[in-house]
């Protein structure tokens, strides 16, 4: 059978349409916040020096990495797990049996958050590994495929309970069999749209911020934008999957 991406893109479209008073608040306070505070209040992590050799650059990075995380880190943390609590918010709304209200909704999403997270960090590990120095470049198709084939767990987890992280990742595989292709074509276009929409907010914010003639108000309207366009993507994303997983689970009877 044939993926119907045009289809799953109208599910998508009428999710959005139908609620999205509902998903904009949601998204505003869980997605678009934590960013958009990250942006404004954290200084930019320490990046290596170019121009020097990687060992030596490596040498003056990492105390100063260390301290950053050290001063910062926590803020990060926090900022992370209330974003990842905002996209397994709306997932329960959309999957949780019985459609859940939001009050109930917010009750399973904490209980399920644990979960959530690890099987997050399962479906990340292909991009950690494409992003290995060196030998990255290598593992980059193959990393894209298995992309894909994990896009689904989350959503997996969630609308099938009890379902643990490791068999939510095994029924994404069991659920794109056959469209391995296409789901990394899908997963290539939303991790790519998530990643560089924003990035033409990010840099000009940055250079007002260290520019002799900055307007902070002008830079944080900049961040604002970039946070925005961020929550936005992270929000398609997850109802793209959501369209996703119910079309396959509806074709294959499974």
């Amino acid at each position: 059978m044939n993926l119907d991406v045009a289809g799953v893109l109208a599910d998508a479209w009428r999710m959005w349409k139908r609620d999205r008073d509902l998903l904009l608040a949601v998204a505003g306070f869980f997605l678009f916040l934590p960013q958009f505070a990250v942006l404004v209040l954290l200084p930019d992590p320490p990046v290596p020096a170019a121009g020097v050799s990687n060992e030596e650059a490596i040498r003056v990075w990492a105390p100063l990495m260390a301290q950053w995380l050290s001063d910062y880190g926590l803020a990060l943390v926090g900022s992370i797990l209330w974003a990842a609590f905002g996209a397994l918010l709306i997932f329960v709304l959309y999957l949780r049996s019985g459609r859940p209200d939001l009050k109930n909704a917010l009750q399973a999403a904490s209980r399920l958050l644990l979960r959530y997270l690890l099987v997050s960090v399962l479906a990340s590990l292909p991009i950690a590994l494409i992003a290995v120095p060196a030998v990255g470049f290598l593992l980059i198709i193959p990393g894209i495929y298995a992309i894909g084939r994990m896009m689904l767990a989350g959503a997996a987890m969630v609308a099938e309970q009890p379902l643990g992280a490791v068999a939510s990742v095994k029924r994404s595989i069991e659920l794109s069999r056959g469209h391995g292709l296409a789901f990394a074509g899908i997963a290539i276009a939303l991790l790519l749209g998530s990643r560089l929409l924003p990035e033409p907010f990010v840099a000009l914010g940055r250079v007002l911020d260290g520019a002799p003639t900055a307007n902070p108000v002008s830079a944080a309207l900049l961040d604002a934008m970039a946070a925005a366009t961020a929550s936005l993507a992270t929000l398609a994303t997850i109802l793209i999957q959501i369209a996703l997983y119910r079309r396959l689970v509806a074709s294959k009877g499974i």
